[in-house]
């Protein structure tokens, strides 16, 4: 039997499931709502599934619908691959969808960079990007096509992964802007007593490596610590003595939005990279080269977030 589907209708397909509006997604596909109605008739009648189904004021995507999305995604990329050659490759024609997974140790301003930077050279780009939980899969994710990079401080990244460095960075510590420490930086002796904010465990990644090295220097350690959610934490510390150790990115970001203040750490942390991870299924992508090479020009602002800030 013939295969019924389309590279169109896949396109149907993932622009419906991303804008979750028939209207909506007719208007960016240049087609009248009737023929995308249809289209969508067409393929639930494909996969025997309702692929989207009303909740409130828009439509949402089903679980079987979900799981094709990530399929029809890496297909359409490997079709523009089929047909594109490097010196005909433009972004500003990019009409993809990027799915990336932010670490929590992440500074706010790389995202906010990374949307506009996209924004400026490819209009038609989207992108997703996503928390990656402690216990999150990255390799399966990136093996699978659930994710296209992966961006975050790993001390020990999977071996199966490539792996470019956005930026190094020293670790620091983020107090109140009246704490002791923000007039005199601490002795190994003062941040073994301090109260520190440190994250549930969180494996590799680097603030459970950063609680772990830190232990060495402790003494109750477990009397003086207050475990929070890492993306809360900048916000635990105004008006407390409470103490968070971070890259200085991410220690800069937020001391620029709250009343606090970065200080130089006393223990002997090596500075840690901002490494973007990514499949080898990808690597000759020109639409991914494009966003890693996105990525690692962020350096530029970034990198001065970091000498502004540096001890």
């Amino acid at each position: 039997m013939d295969n019924p589907l389309t590279a169109f209708n896949l396109r149907v397909l993932c622009t419906l499931i991303e804008e979750g509006n028939v209207t909506h997604a007719a208007r960016r596909l240049n087609l009248s709502q009737p023929a995308t109605s249809l289209i969508l008739k067409q393929l639930r009648e494909i996969f025997r599934d309702e692929l989207l189904v009303r909740s409130g004021g828009r439509m949402v995507p089903t679980e079987h619908a979900h799981s094709l999305y990530r399929a029809a995604q890496t297909i359409l990329s490997d079709l523009n691959e089929l047909i594109l050659h490097p010196e005909e490759f433009e972004p500003h024609s990019l009409d993809q969808t990027f799915t990336i997974g932010l670490s929590d140790t992440v500074s706010p301003a790389l995202a906010a960079g990374l949307a506009g930077e996209a924004e400026q050279a490819a209009p038609s780009v989207r992108l997703v990007l996503r928390r990656l939980a402690p216990d999150f899969d990255v390799d399966g994710a990136l093996a699978t096509g659930g994710l296209d990079l992966a961006v975050g401080h790993w001390l020990h990244p999977p071996h199966a992964l490539r792996r470019a460095v956005i930026i190094e960075e020293d670790l620091v510590c983020l107090v109140d802007r009246r704490h002791a420490f923000a007039d005199a930086p601490p002795t190994i002796a003062d941040f073994g007593a301090a109260r520190l904010v440190v994250p549930p465990g969180n494996g590799g990644w680097l603030p459970a490596a950063v609680e772990m090295q830190a232990g060495v220097y402790r003494t109750a350690r477990d009397e003086t610590r207050v475990v929070c959610d890492y993306l809360m934490a900048p916000h635990l510390l105004v008006g407390t003595d409470l103490v968070l150790t971070a890259s200085r990115s991410f220690a800069a970001y937020h001391a620029g939005i709250l009343p606090l203040a970065v200080v130089a750490c006393p223990l002997p942390y090596p500075r840690v990279p901002l490494s973007m991870l990514w499949h080898e299924r990808t690597d000759h992508s020109l639409a991914q080269k494009w966003l890693r090479q996105l990525l690692v020009g962020l350096r530029r602002k970034v990198g001065p977030i970091v000498q502004a800030y540096a001890s």
